[in-house]
């Protein structure tokens, strides 16, 4: 219907427009209904040809994103086909990767077995009388080597263990430093309420002890037999905590005491706990 109207209305602008004053105005002879009817007519063209151009720019448009959609899609499918195959060729190399493995664990099996049947057929069975084992390494006899078979502690045997477990600020001269926490009483009479060792089994004992010291400071500590210094150390002048120990060899007799006191210190100066200790032990 509409383009039946357009053909009418195109006709009649025709003959009614066939004929303009010099001015561009209509001519006098037309009346003001034809005048409106060609207004609208040259409007409704002009939205026609709006539209057609919308149209036109629109297909244009579209079929570039088409175009460009095609060539994502492309190279998509390119990037895909690329992973599909590295990922083939990943799977391939750790097939043979665990192929390999297998063989290599399976090859080692059957040496270890070969070994073992080797050393079960040519190691002789051990004599359960005897201290000492020999060993057989692919045929060949080593040295015996002893089997020690002793466990715990032998009879007469006196050692011991202890441990500073608060710090002991500004000693006395030849206080004593009780070591308050036992680790190891072996047969020994040591006390964590005075810090003094008693011996109940005459012989040579080794004493060592190690005292932990503040910084800046310095301090004199000494192994003390029945009241004599029979050993002594010196710590400190330093900038930070430093520790430091000693050993002594002493000789015994019953109801003999031995402890650890403080022979010397700067003003100021502290044992810190925990690293100070105390050990003795009784030569066999």
């Amino acid at each position: 219907m509409l383009l039946v109207f357009l053909a009418v209305v195109g006709i009649s602008s025709q003959v009614v427009f066939s004929e303009e004053t010099s001015d561009g105005l209509l001519g006098s002879n037309m009346s003001p209904t034809l005048v409106n009817l060609a207004n609208q007519f040259n409007d409704l063209k002009n939205t026609v040809k709006y539209f057609e151009a919308s149209r036109i720019k629109f297909t244009e448009e579209l079929s570039e994103r088409v175009t460009d959609l095609e060539r994502e899609r492309a190279a998509d499918v390119r990037c895909v086909d690329k992973s599909l195959t590295d990922l083939k060729h990943l799977h391939d190399k750790d097939r043979q990767t665990i192929l390999n493995l297998t063989e290599t664990v399976q090859s080692l099996k059957s040496e270890n077995m070969a070994l073992m049947t080797m050393l079960n057929d040519e190691v002789p069975p051990a004599q359960e009388d005897s201290p000492y084992s020999s060993r057989v390494v692919r045929g060949v006899q080593t040295a015996y080597d002893y089997v020690n078979t002793r466990t715990g502690s032998s009879e007469g045997t006196v050692a011991f263990h202890v441990l500073l477990t608060r710090p002991l600020l500004n000693p006395g001269l030849h206080q004593t430093i009780v070591f308050d926490k036992i680790t190891t009483n072996v047969g020994a009479q040591i006390s964590n309420n005075t810090g003094v060792f008693s011996c109940n089994q005459p012989g040579v004992y080794v004493f060592s002890w190690q005292v932990l010291l503040q910084g800046s400071q310095y301090m004199i500590s000494e192994l003390t037999k029945n009241g004599m210094r029979v050993g002594s150390q010196e710590i400190g002048n330093t900038q930070n905590t430093v520790s430091g120990s000693s050993t002594a060899v002493v000789e015994l007799d019953n109801g003999d005491e031995v402890w650890v006191s403080i022979a010397a210190h700067s003003q100021g100066s502290g044992v810190e706990p925990h690293l100070t200790m105390f050990a003795g032990f009784r030569l066999p």
